[in-house]
């Protein structure tokens, strides 16, 4: 099996000199400078991170805020650049060859960004449209997933401007549902929403990767949803992965009451782009 991740040494220093750059300085400029001291300032997000993530598999990150996850996430979405060491997503370098990463990722977190006076079925359906999706059963399959991650009909057609957080944080996870990545990133995908919510969410996650084969890495700081979700993790502190454990096995979390699942509205859409019903536009 191949990997969908690979890191290779990878380090990122903020609101400072990187360690490599100011370690040139320092030799060069021994009698200026106190060599070794890099300015008080410089903050170390990723130190020697090295990792490889079997494509089809649930990585998960665990770390407090601080660790460095979040910049890891950056970094595989193109967002950031390492300052040292290589990274690659299914062997396309997230530095060199950027485009081709963003077309196989999708990357979920608190900063994304909406229409704020559409409702979030609207929204949604700006996404597909934008993705590329038309079709006259697209909208109720848009509204299937939000119902389906545990949203209130109210809440689908309710402007954004007027929503909640939870709201928010729920519809950027449908955003990425649609899109069907290759690998999804998940930054704390579950933090701040109520029990039943985040069941929802983790019951999806897991969901996708049956249905298409998606690989997923996510972060977060609830052991529990490591063992819910992950096929292997990680411990982050740091900047480092200073624990790393193959051994465990995803467990599916029940829910009741789901008015859909996630593996029939993938294969509806398949038949429907065989129908014709369900279509790019060119």
């Amino acid at each position: 099996m191949s990997d969908a991740i690979n890191l290779k040494n990878i380090s990122k220093t903020y609101g400072g000199l990187n360690s490599e750059l100011w370690k040139r300085i320092s030799q060069s400029h021994a009698k200026s400078i106190l060599r070794g001291q890099m300015p008080q300032t410089t903050v170390v997000a990723l130190d020697g991170v090295c990792l490889s993530v079997p494509e089809g598999q649930i990585f998960g990150l665990l770390g407090v805020d601080g660790s460095g996850k979040s910049t890891l996430i950056r970094l595989l979405a193109t967002l950031v650049q390492p300052d040292a060491g290589e990274a690659y997503v299914f062997g396309y370098d997230v530095v060199r060859q950027a485009s081709k990463v963003q077309h196989l990722i999708n990357r979920v977190s608190v900063e994304a960004s909406f229409y704020r006076r559409l409702s979030a079925l609207d929204n949604l359906a700006e996404d597909a449209r934008l993705l590329g999706l038309a079709g006259a059963r697209l909208r109720q399959h848009l509204e299937d997933t939000l119902l389906h991650l545990g949203l209130q009909s109210e809440d689908i057609y309710r402007p954004l401007e007027e929503a909640c957080r939870t709201t928010l944080q729920v519809v950027s996870i449908a955003r990425a549902l649609i899109s069907q990545p290759r690998l999804l990133l998940l930054d704390e995908p579950t933090r701040g929403l109520p029990a039943h919510l985040a069941s929802r969410v983790q019951e999806a996650i897991l969901e996708m990767r049956a249905a298409l084969g998606t690989t997923v890495l996510f972060t977060t700081q609830d052991v529990a949803e490591i063992t819910a979700l992950a096929d292997s993790a990680a411990v982050m502190e740091k900047g480092r992965l200073i624990d790393q454990e193959n051994s465990l096995a995803p467990r599916l979390v029940p829910l009741s009451g789901c008015p859909t699942n996630l593996a029939d509205i993938f294969s509806q859409l398949k038949q429907l782009t065989a129908l014709g019903a369900y279509e790019p536009v060119c």
